[in-house]
């Protein structure tokens, strides 16, 4: 087979392995191959702080290749973050949102604080003649239960005089439950005559009461371990493997030994016969009792290392990196001839070399980097992702058109302070006032301390203080009847008047139509800009023959309203109306001329007292001018019917 195909090949079956992994409570976050040694140790002062001494084995002659420093806060999350600053030796360094590597509740009670797993690279700060280092924790105070504790340091040291070594590191970030599954696949070429070492680090196996532990078991439970628990040095607090391994030999430090048994506080096992054939290992933690007290054991980190025909690899990757949340962000690797990135959630692609990320939550990656068929490394990518600054509250003030006087204030909030602002590209400003705004859209920026910014589109309403409007004499004419108009429009000096539709040049003041029908009479007045205009519009009917409205009720109760008898006519025309009771009696007579609108013709009383509610008959003869342009003579009509008095 070609090497074209065989990496081919070689790059589906990783795929394939990979994607078909289950899920189980660790995140695998570094791996190694070298001419190397591993040691480790740590200590918990779980409820406090203080400090210790840790003591490790780096052979003479190595350089440090890899030194990482764990710890383990306990914290509420309804408070602040506070930094922790741990001393290691001589040096100082700070445990912040930004070294959290996972998260999980270890405990099932609902008021127990949260438990992150925090990891600095500390690989600058270790000399290889060290072997004993003085760490020193912090207390915290004014927060029940919020801790910094459980420090493990890990150190990988390469001397060209050491057979090869395979070296794995996994996080816990599992919930806590009554058992607990742990898997590592994908484990390096293991030669044959090598020790396998694995060592816990946990922050709280408590023996507070008897029947507290937990038990220890690999291959789903065949072979049983052992049972771990917390008779440490100090305090409550839970077993941490130290140990060191060269040459393919496990080696116990302090109270550990390099058995196939864990006991208490002894946290380290060699673990060779119990490499499945796939090259993978698995094993249980479970609580001794069903329902501990303290409710919780907490298994933070594991460290497994065996020799290996794997040779060191020459690789690369991002190094930790903080963004924005939601910019992409090109992440790389190199140095392989296949990738897996993981979770691949968020990512552009899982199994290229250079995948891009975006997200609005921060993220530990990890990338797998084959260099082989069966050899590999694994780098861990811290990706902080900071939060945008939002905007709490927005302002607005409208521009009355034509003027830009429109306004904007903006509130903004974010754990990054100060915040600026910034308007349709204009400079960032410190003030929250942005006027001489034109009315329409404009776009708004802020931005934190961190250059993280938030954009919104605000609408600035354009406020047109010119009001159209006139007043007609009637909206019902005759034909060649002058109609009357009276301009009533405010904050305006130029007025464009159209009937039907079409604009007329001069002003409309009276009009008479030669044509019946209805007209729209439309005005539209503005003040300097005609884009500030405002429209008014009232609709006349023209109408040829006589009209006559006349009611079917009055309420003469003084109240202003309906109190006449009234009669409506759309021209002047001679009338005459007689207003009988029921029983034909005439009680009412009036004759005259109606003028074209409304004319009261009776007020519902007789000799000046007002009648009795009820009903009523009425006869109206009316006498009018018919068409000239027809011929018409004067014409009659003749109305009756009966109209109720109501009080």
């Amino acid at each position: 087979m070609d090497l074209k195909r065989k990496l081919y090949f070689l790059f589906l079956l990783v795929v394939f392995c990979w994607n078909a992994e289950p899920t189980f409570a660790q995140i695998l976050f570094y791996q190694d191959n070298c001419h190397c040694g591993v040691t480790g140790a740590g200590f918990s002062t779980l409820m406090a702080g203080g400090s210790d001494t840790l003591k490790v084995h780096i052979a003479p002659g190595s350089t440090i290749k890899k030194a990482f420093l764990f710890g383990t806060e306990y914290w509420n999350n309804s408070l602040p973050f506070i930094n922790f600053n741990i001393t290691l030796g001589d040096s100082n360094f700070t445990f912040n949102s930004q070294s959290r590597k996972s998260a999980f509740n270890a405990s099932n009670l609902s008021t127990a604080p949260n438990i992150y797993i925090h990891a600095l690279d500390v690989t600058q700060s270790i000399e290889s003649d060290d072997s004993t280092f003085i760490i020193g924790i912090p207390n915290v105070s004014d927060c029940f239960g919020c801790i910094f504790s459980t420090i493990y340091l890990y150190i990988l040291y390469e001397n060209p005089n050491l057979d090869l070594t395979s070296s794995y590191i996994l996080i816990n970030n599992q919930d806590e439950q009554f058992s607990s599954d742990f898997l590592l696949t994908h484990m390096n070429e293991i030669t044959s005559s090598s020790d396998v070492g694995w060592a816990i680090c946990s922050s709280r196996i408590s023996e507070w009461t008897p029947g507290d532990g937990s038990f220890l078991s690999f291959n789903n439970g065949i072979y049983n371990a052992g049972l771990l628990k917390g008779e440490g040095n100090l305090t409550s607090d839970g077993p941490q493997g130290c140990f060191y391994f060269e040459n393919n030999e496990l080696f116990g430090l302090s109270n550990d030994t390099p058995d196939y048994y864990v006991n208490g506080y002894d946290a380290l096992i060699n673990c060779e016969n119990l490499v499945n054939p796939n090259h993978s290992l698995n094993w249980k933690l479970s609580w001794e009792m069903n329902a501990p007290s303290p409710p919780y054991n907490i298994y933070n980190e594991f460290f497994i290392e065996h020799g290996t025909t794997c040779e060191t690899s020459q690789v690369t990757t991002i190094n930790d990196t903080t963004i924005c949340a939601n910019s992409p962000l090109q992440l790389y690797a190199n140095g392989g001839i296949a990738y897996e990135w993981s979770p691949a959630e968020h990512l552009s692609c899982s199994n290229c070399a250079n995948p891009i990320f975006i997200s609005d939550t921060s993220a530990l990656l990890t990338v797998r980097i084959w260099s082989s068929d069966s050899c590999s490394v694994v780098r861990p990518v811290k990706v902080n992702v900071l939060d945008l600054p939002q905007f709490l509250d927005l302002e607005l003030t409208g521009s009355i058109c034509g003027a830009n006087s429109g306004e904007v204030v903006v509130q903004g909030n974010s754990s990054s302070l100060p915040l600026t602002y910034q308007l349709d590209n204009s400079n960032l400003q410190s003030s929250t006032l942005f006027n001489n705004l034109s009315s329409g859209s404009h776009n708004l920026t802020i931005q934190d301390q961190n250059g993280c910014t938030n954009d919104t589109t605000i609408v600035i309403e354009s406020i047109i203080q010119t009001v159209a409007s006139f007043e007609l004499s009637t909206q019902v004419v005759a034909v060649n009847e002058t109609l009357t108009i009276s301009n009533q429009s405010l904050n305006a000096n130029n007025f464009v008047w159209s009937l039907n539709g079409l604009n007329t040049s001069t002003e409309l003041t009276n009009l008479a139509f030669d044509t019946t029908g209805l007209y729209n009479i439309q005005l539209v007045a503005y003040q300097n800009d005609p884009s500030c205009a405002d429209t008014f519009s009232l609709s006349v009917q023209v109408n040829n023959e006589l009209l006559c409205e006349i009611p079917n009720v009055f309420s003469p109760n003084n109240d202003g309203i309906n109190d006449v008898f009234i009669i409506f006519v759309n021209q002047v025309v001679e009338c005459q109306v007689n207003i009988l009771n029921r029983n034909g009696t005439v009680l009412h007579q009036w004759k005259g001329q109606l003028n074209s609108g409304t004319n009261n013709i009776w007020d519902a009383k007789v000799k000046s007292e007002k009648v009795e509610e009820g009903a009523y008959f009425y006869q109206i003869t009316l006498h009018y001018q018919g068409n000239q342009n027809l011929n018409q003579p004067v014409l009659t009509k003749s109305y009756q019917g009966f109209f109720h008095i109501a009080y």
